[in-house]
This record gives structure tokens, C-alpha cells and sequence, in this order.
């Protein structure tokens, strides 16, 4: 038997941990426990990703990259964690290493056909603190109406005077009573119209701060294995303004 005294681990506990994960999992980031109780995962991407092991039975913590950047080796805090202030640091500086800002939301999302209710709340995060002025969704129906009324509910923030764009294919899916509902219940004009060019297939959010959330599928049918992204981009504010001019308005 030692004659020191035990050591006892780290000075923070689960619940801190998970206090400040759930924080980031508010903003959006993707966030998911390991098997058994072994620590967490934060998700970026596909193939980047903050490792956190912890050791339940010694309580000791470890951060971890899962690949390299740029031909680094992979970002590794490799003495045990012994504060909380010491585990959240390591926490930015494994983020930085990705070039990740963990107090911004997420400018990217991965959404999978197989979980729907997880793409609802991670797009419904993209925004941000914007608010979606403009949608460009040439298949935007009634059942896109209820997907947007989804991500409202969810958090997403919706401009009173919000424009969409969509094509005459889809004239029998809008239905007048659904989008009359939809205006009364939120409070907003939402001005719906027809293109003039019926060949059209990109969609996209035009977001107040002159951002643009790029979506790889349509509003009807979100859940695919797609991805969307906010970006700055002057292209599709320009091509949605002269499509709006050139535009047919909806006969209720």
C-alpha cells in the first residue's frame, strides 16, 4: 500500500462537462456521447472531429484530434486534464486548429436521410441570428411551408416581409389556404411568386445579413443525405432581384 495519498482526478465533474457541450450543442454544433460513458464527440465534418475520452473509473480527461491539417499531426493534449478552465481552453485551441470559431454557429450542416429530426434542428441553426428575407426554391409547396414552419418553431427567424420564388410546376401543391394559415399565424406578408424561367433548379436562402444559405435539396424534402452552408455571396442576392422583377404573381 503507497504511503501517498490517492489521487482523486480531475477537479471538474460530468456535469460541467456537459453543461458546456449542451451550450455548444445550442448554437448548433453536433455534439454526441461516446459508448459506456467514455467522454464525447464534436463533429465539424465528415472526417473532423474534437475526441474528448474520459476515464470513469480514475475520472481523468483527454483531448483529441481525430486527423491532420495540412500535413500537422493531429492536435493532441496529451497531460491529463486537471481543471475545468484547463478542459474548456483545450476545448477552443483543438477548435482553432480546424479554424472552427465555437462562439459562431455552424457554417456548414450535413443533413442525413435518416434522421429527420436532427436535419430540422441543425438547419434551423444555420441562420444564425439572421433572418431568412428571400427563398429561391422552384419546388416550394405546401409541404415546404410546413417544413419552414418547422424551423421557425425550432428557432429560425423569418423577415415580415420575406419574398420566395418558386415555378408554375408546382401551382397545384400551393395551396391559397395554407399560405394565408402560414401568414396569419406568423405575422409576415410573404409574397410568394413564379419565375419566369421554369429550368431553374438551385435553392437558396438570402438571410438580412447579407448572407446566403445554399441547400442542396428543396424545402419539401429535406431529409437526403445533403449538405447546406451559409456563405457571403453577391451572386445569388442579384440573380433572385432580377428573377423577382421578371416574376409572375400568384393568383390566390
Amino acid at each position: 500500500m503507497s504511503k501517498f495519498p490517492e489521487y482523486k482526478g480531475a477537479h471538474f465533474s460530468v456535469a460541467d462537462v456537459e453543461d458546456y457541450l449542451t451550450i455548444l450543442a445550442g448554437k448548433g454544433w453536433k455534439v454526441s456521447s461516446r459508448k459506456n460513458g467514455t467522454g464525447y464527440v464534436i463533429d465539424f465534418d465528415a472526417d473532423k472531429r474534437i475526441n474528448i475520452y474520459y476515464n470513469p473509473r480514475t475520472n481523468e480527461w483527454l483531448i483529441q484530434e481525430s486527423t491532420c491539417m495540412d500535413d500537422r499531426p493531429p492536435f493532441s493534449y496529451e497531460g491529463l486534464l486537471n481543471t475545468f478552465s484547463q478542459f474548456q481552453e483545450w476545448i477552443v485551441s483543438a477548435a482553432k486548429y480546424y479554424e472552427v470559431d465555437l462562439d459562431s454557429a455552424p457554417s456548414k450542416v450535413r443533413l442525413k436521410a435518416n434522421e429527420p429530426a436532427s436535419n430540422r434542428v441543425n438547419l434551423s441553426k444555420l441562420a444564425s441570428s439572421a433572418k431568412v428575407a428571400c427563398i429561391f426554391d422552384p419546388y416550394f409547396d405546401d409541404q415546404s411551408l410546413a417544413t419552414l414552419m418547422t424551423l421557425i418553431n425550432l428557432g429560425m427567424k423569418i423577415d415580415e416581409n420575406a419574398r420566395v420564388l418558386t415555378t408554375k410546376k408546382i401551382k397545384k401543391r400551393l395551396s391559397p389556404v395554407m399560405i394565408s394559415s402560414f401568414k396569419q399565424e406568423y405575422q409576415v406578408s410573404l409574397d410568394i411568386r413564379f419565375c419566369a424561367s421554369a429550368s431553374e433548379h438551385r435553392r437558396f436562402m438570402l438571410l438580412s445579413n447579407g448572407e446566403t444559405i445554399i441547400l442542396g435539396c428543396s424545402l419539401n424534402s429535406i431529409d437526403k443525405n445533403e449538405t447546406a452552408h451559409r456563405e457571403f455571396e453577391d451572386l445569388d442576392r442579384t440573380f433572385f432581384d432580377e428573377e423577382w422583377k421578371a416574376s409572375e404573381q400568384l393568383d390566390m
